[in-house]
């Protein structure tokens, strides 16, 4: 709930002026749409003005204003803010620059009152996405260089149960409420509300180079100026060694964590908005670097300003490229669609065919270009051999499709034995079109005695990706007291992991009997 928090008092204002407006106060009409993003805007310019209070400690005014510059115009800070206005990042990143003020402040006059606002800071990082727990390293790390003086902060830690409870408490009354509701609403005072198996951390091993340097959505390869940033870390350790480790322990942990999501492209974004909220921090060392252009001799000061300057046009152009223009795709870009349409301002579908597959891709389409696929058999179960009640014998029996026995389904058993394929012997490939079949004998109508055909992925034996198909939905003409051949089509999803199991099987939710035989499960690889 910490976005609640710091929705609602825009909320309260939209709340009341509402119907004062003539709109209606349900949370959604155009007043609170409004207020919010005033409400974003006010974050963002907060964020930006403590940011350069920050900076104008270490750096002269001229420096700050290039490092501003950088970040607001160089990097994905930009559409982050403009576009995405209301998604944590923007919000993170200036309680970031709070949390970095009041931790200066706290070592430089040792008030309780900045150990106070810093807990409450960080508990409400903690409350908007968990994983910012990792913010607590920069008051702890702060000021520390050497081994002697990590012991010692350790040391002292221990030793002041005083300043622990003055930074604990307002840390854990913030999250209070939030346990409360856990436990009004699940049973739990703490809960995972991450159920999706298909998504989610994968830190044995991360996926921190294709988050880098991958041309889908890469960090450097979309927001180039942060290499920079990184450099400044080596001119932080030689100069600035007092909150290097505070910095650079944070920035590493950080750049693990996002970039060991499962789902490391973040979905639709320009560039990686996992990366923002560090800006504020990244904005020390970024300034650094360029404090350190400034003193050196003119040519090569001009040709690193020069430098700095295209690649914050270049942000410019590609922000419209993606957000206006339609040319960066949002998740299916490619390094040979990238240097394609570099400077385009429009695309062919000749360029098109250079992205990454579309998902949303029909059935109808893959069919249309069959002859781009090789076709091979994943699984069969043909009932054979197979003894139990619910199966039926007799090669003269009507309600046999093929050989001497197929599968009667009814209340008594709702599901067939399962085809289950793992993904990596499925394809090697970006995907691959996975085609079931099965024959189906119904001896009521389907529509009220309905049967589903089920494909899903698993992962560690979790479900995801799951689809229930009505068989008379797949095929209309499916008439009772015949044999009818069912198909399904279906593109394979973006797998957690090869290690992921494809399963495919029948769900008989009827209570009268269905006879199914010869089931078939074949994958469409791309040539």
């Amino acid at each position: 709930m910490g976005l609640a928090y710091l929705f609602s008092p825009f909320f309260f204002i939209a709340h009341w002026l509402a119907p004062v407006l003539g709109y209606p106060a349900d949370g959604f009409s155009l007043p609170y749409q409004f207020s919010q993003v005033i409400g974003a805007l006010i974050w963002c310019v907060a964020g930006i003005v403590m940011l350069r209070k920050l900076l104008l400690k270490y750096f002269s005014d001229g420096v700050v204003a290039f490092t501003l510059l950088t970040i607001l115009m160089g990097t994905n800070y930009l559409g982050t803010a403009a576009i995405s206005t209301l998604m944590p990042h923007i919000y993170l990143f200036t309680l970031y620059t709070l949390i970095f003020w009041f931790t200066s402040r706290w070592y430089e006059n040792k008030r309780p009152v900045n150990l106070v606002i810093l807990g409450f800071l960080i508990g409400l990082s903690i409350l908007i996405r968990p994983t910012e727990g990792i913010s607590i390293l920069i008051p702890f790390l702060w000021g520390v260089h050497d081994r002697s003086t990590l012991l010692e902060r350790v040391k002292k830690i221990f030793q002041s149960e005083t300043l622990v409870i003055t930074f604990l408490l307002p840390l854990i009354l913030v999250i209070l409420p939030q346990l409360y509701y856990w436990n009004f609403s699940a049973g739990k005072f703490l809960y995972d509300s991450y159920v999706n198996p298909g998504e989610g951390m994968d830190l044995l091993p991360p996926h921190t180079i294709k988050f880098l340097f991958s041309f889908r959505k890469g960090w450097f390869i979309y927001t180039p100026v942060m290499l920079f940033a990184v450099y400044g870390f080596y001119l932080l350790f030689r100069e600035k060694r007092t909150i290097f480790w505070a910095l650079t322990v944070y920035f590493i942990i950080n750049l693990v964590i996002v970039s060991s999501w499962s789902n490391w492209w973040f979905g639709a974004c320009f560039s990686q908005r996992g990366m923002v909220q560090s800006y504020s921090l990244m904005a020390i060392p970024l300034a650094l670097v360029i404090d350190h252009w400034g003193k050196l001799r003119s040519g090569i000061k001009y040709f690193w300003f020069i430098i700095l300057s295209l690649l914050i046009l270049l942000n410019l152009f590609q922000h419209w490229q993606y957000s206006f223009g339609y040319v960066i795709s949002p998740e299916r870009e490619t390094a040979a669609y990238y240097f394609k349409t570099f400077w385009k301002t429009s695309v062919s579908p000749e360029d098109q065919k250079l992205l990454l597959v579309d998902r949303d891709m029909t059935r109808d389409e893959f069919m249309k270009n069959l002859n781009k696929y090789d076709q091979r058999v994943l699984g069969t179960i043909d009932f054979e051999n197979r003894p139990g009640k619910n199966i039926i014998v007799g090669s003269e029996d009507t309600l046999v499709h093929s050989g001497k026995i197929a599968f009667r389904l009814d209340s008594n058993c709702i599901y067939t034995p399962p085809v289950e394929v793992r993904y990596k012997d499925i394809t090697k490939k970006e995907y691959a079109w996975i085609k079931a079949s099965v024959w189906v004998y119904p001896t009521y109508d389907p529509k009220n005695n309905p049967t589903n055909f089920v494909i899903l992925y698993t992962h560690h034996r979790k479900a995801y990706n799951y689809h229930a198909l009505e068989i008379d939905n797949l095929s209309p003409s499916l008439t009772p007291g015949k044999w009818s051949k069912i198909e399904m089509y279906w593109m394979t999803p973006e797998v957690r992991s090869g290690r992921d199991v494809l399963t495919i099987y029948l769900w008989h939710v009827g209570k009268k009997p269905v006879f199914v035989d010869d089931l078939v499960v074949e994958a469409f690889e791309p040539k």
